[in-house]
C-alpha cells in the first residue's frame, strides 16, 4: 500500500498543475453515477394473451374455413388487352418506339390531362 500513496499524490499534483483536477473529479463521479442511475429493476412481464378459439372438425383438426381465413390465397390477374411485345424490334427490344416519341413530344401536363379525360370518358 505504501507505493500506491506516492503514486496517487503524484497524479493529483500533475492534474492540479495542468488544471485538469476538476475534470478528473467529474469523470470519476460520472463513472460511479451512471451505472447507479441506469440500474432499474426488472419490469413485470405483460400478461399472456389468451389463445384464439378455432373451430375444429370431429377429428380435432381446424376446419378449412378457420385455417384459411376470409382472404383468398390466390387472386386472378386480368389484363384488359393483350401484350404488345410483338411491336418491339427483335434485334433491339430497348429501342424506343416511334409512337412513344410522339407521346413524349407533348408536355407532361397535356399527357396527364389526356389520361384523365380518357379514364373519365371510358368509365
Amino acid at each position: 500500500m505504501k507505493p500506491v500513496v506516492p503514486f496517487l499524490l503524484g497524479v493529483i499534483a500533475d492534474l492540479r498543475s495542468q488544471r485538469l483536477l476538476p475534470i478528473a473529479i467529474v469523470l470519476v463521479a460520472a463513472l460511479v453515477a451512471v451505472p447507479v442511475l441506469l440500474h432499474k429493476g426488472p419490469e413485470p412481464a405483460p400478461p399472456a394473451a389468451p389463445a384464439p378459439v378455432v373451430a375444429t372438425t370431429p377429428d380435432g383438426l381446424p376446419s378449412p374455413d378457420a385455417a384459411l381465413g376470409s382472404d383468398p390465397l390466390v387472386t386472378m390477374a386480368s389484363l384488359e388487352g393483350s401484350s404488345d411485345l410483338d411491336s418491339f424490334d427483335a434485334r433491339d427490344p430497348f429501342k424506343p418506339l416511334k409512337s412513344l416519341d410522339q407521346v413524349e413530344a407533348g408536355s407532361g401536363l397535356d399527357r396527364a390531362t389526356d389520361v384523365a379525360e380518357a379514364g373519365a370518358g371510358g368509365a
